[in-house]
Formats: structure tokens, sequence, C-alpha cells
């Protein structure tokens, strides 16, 4: 039996192994990984302590327990961390909020400028879920859904046992209170009190909301229409699929996609011709 391989990367075919491989070809090689995710790293790691710190000078608003105490500032150094990272990943609770003209200035630049940011890193982090789950395919099967469910439910059940036991919320609370964090809806007529329930939160939309991001996208996979031509490979467990509207035309041409003949007999794959050659050339 004989299926086509399509796979497109400057021009040049790969016959991978494995994911693993996959993945490290297309971030290139160990200096691309390294690259990739130290940049990111680095990047909302600055933005979050550059916006809470700025956030921290900004809020001037202070509360005296008693007459003749010393006054203290309302929001401390870690609230501030705590709020801005509840801005980056748009939960938005609404327990901490600028309470001056300068700090809503603020907030409104630093909500458009870590927006896009924190996704790109929350994608980052749903890939190498991805990697780990040991999938490649462009479009997500059933299995692919039922194992990322099974991840979700693992994660909301450790989030809704933490929360209950930290905040010390009845389960249903706990519960609600996981997955609203965990969706970014964030009500907030439940909200982390303690300053271990805030870490933990933070722990928790980190872990949660890559892992719902991919669920939802094997959901949109599993009911989209099927492209016009869809390409698959099987080779030592591993699956390939990668759809082209129209092959031949102007601009397959112009993007280097190779094609090479694979013949599959008992299990075992190779190549028919040592060599391939770009499509339309």
């Amino acid at each position: 039996m004989g299926v086509l391989y399509l796979f497109v990367r400057d021009g040049k075919v790969f016959i991978p192994p494995s994911f693993w491989k996959v993945s490290w070809l297309s971030a290139g090689g160990s200096a691309g990984v390294r690259l990739s995710v130290s940049r990111l790293s680095a990047c909302i790691l600055a933005l979050w302590s550059i916006g809470a710190l700025v956030f921290y000078a900004l809020e001037q608003e202070y509360v005296c327990e008693d007459e003749g105490s010393d006054c203290k500032k309302k929001v401390q150094l870690f609230d501030a961390f705590y709020f801005a990272f509840i801005t980056l990943s748009t939960i938005g609770y609404g327990d901490i909020v600028p309470s001056n003209l300068y700090s809503k200035l603020f907030l409104v630049v630093f909500a458009f400028l870590g927006l896009g940011l924190f996704s790109t890193f929350l994608d980052v982090m749903g890939s190498w879920r991805t990697s780990l789950l040991q999938h490649l395919k462009t479009r997500a099967s059933f299995g692919d859904l039922l194992e990322a469910m099974i991840v979700l439910l693992v994660v909301l059940g450790a989030g809704t046992m933490g929360l209950s036991w930290i905040e010390d919320l009845e389960m249903v609370d706990a519960l609600y209170l996981c997955v609203a964090s965990a969706t970014t809806v964030g009500y907030g007529d439940l909200k982390p009190l303690t300053f271990q329930g805030k870490v933990f939160v933070i722990a928790l939309a980190m872990c949660s909301i890559s892992t719902i991001g991919y669920v939802t996208s094997c959901v949109g996979d599993l009911i989209q229409p099927d492209s016009d031509t869809a390409v698959t490979l099987t080779r030592h467990g591993l699956h390939v699929e990668r759809s082209f509207d129209r092959l031949g035309s102007e601009e397959t041409r112009r993007s280097g996609v190779c094609l090479c003949w694979i013949v599959s007999s008992e299990g075992e794959a190779e190549s028919k011709n040592s060599r391939c050659r770009p499509l339309g050339r």
C-alpha cells in the first residue's frame, strides 16, 4: 500500500522516526528550542515584573487599621504581582482594581501589550504538552480529544482539592472557583483570599488554560469538515496529515513543497526513490 507523504520545511523533506525529532527540527534544533523558550520566558517574566512594580508604584492608597497607628499601602507588593498575572491571563476577579487615573491608564497599555505575549507563551506550553502526548496531526481524532479531556479532568480535580484545602471551601465552591479560574471567566463572587491560595491559583491557571485551549482545538478539528485533499503518512506509529486545496498550483510550487512516495509492506516503510523532487518542477 502506498501513501503520499507531504512535508513543508524550507523545501526539504524529513521522514522522522518520532514526533520529538519533528519538534526538534521545526524549532531549529537545540539552538532554536533554547532560543524560543528562553525569549518567551524572559519576556513574560520581564513584562510581569515591570507591570507589577509600576502598578505598585502608582497605587498610593493607604489604609490605617486604628486611629493613630501606622498606615500601610492597600496594595502590597505581592498583591501587585498577583494583579498583574490576573490581568495578563484575563481572569479578572475584581478583588484588586486600579484606584486612580494613572494606574487606570497604565492598565490600558499593560493589557494591550501583555495579552498577545502571554497568549503566545501559553500556546508554547500547550504545544509541549501535546509533545508529551505523542501527537503529530493537523487534525485531531476522538482519541486525542479523550486523552486531552482526561488531562483536563486531572488538572481540575487537583485544583478543586487544592482550593478546598487551602481556602477552606466546600467542594462545590472549590470546583466552581477552579473552573471559573481555568476558563478565565473569573466572576469574582469567589476568589482566593489567602497568600497560599493566590499562589495556587497562579499555578493552576498556568496549567489549565493551555490544556483547555488544546481541548477546544481538538473539538474544532472534529467538527470541521474534511478538506478536499487529505494526505496521511504512517511510519513507526507516526501519523502526519496535511491538506492542500490545489496541489501543483503556483502557490504550492513557490512554497517549496516536496513529494515523496512511501511504500508500505508488512508494517515497514521505505522510500521508493532515493531523491525527492519539488512539485511542479
